[in-house]
C-alpha cells in the first residue's frame, strides 16, 4: 500500500500534496492507514479521473481528501 515503486507511471508524473510537488512515496503516501469514505468521478473521454474520500492519517486523525489522476501513454 505505502510503495508506489510498483505503479506505472508516465515519465511526467507529478504528485503534489498541499500545493508542494512532492516525489511519489512521500506525505500521504506513508502516513494514510485506511480509507472510510470515496466518491470515484470518471472522465474517459479526457483520461481522468477524480476521487473525494476521507481516511485515516498517522495517529488516526481522520482526514478529508481529493485527488485528480490523468492517464497518458497507457500509464
Amino acid at each position: 500500500m505505502h510503495d508506489p515503486s510498483r505503479l506505472p507511471v508516465a515519465k511526467n508524473c507529478r504528485f503534489t500534496e498541499n500545493t508542494k510537488e512532492l516525489p511519489l512515496g512521500e506525505g500521504l503516501w506513508k502516513t494514510a492507514s485506511e480509507i472510510k469514505y470515496r466518491h470515484c468521478v470518471a472522465d474517459p473521454i479526457s483520461g481522468q479521473v477524480g476521487l473525494f474520500s476521507s481516511l485515516h492519517e498517522g495517529d488516526d486523525r481522520l482526514t478529508l481528501f481529493a485527488l485528480r489522476l490523468k492517464v497518458e501513454d497507457e500509464k
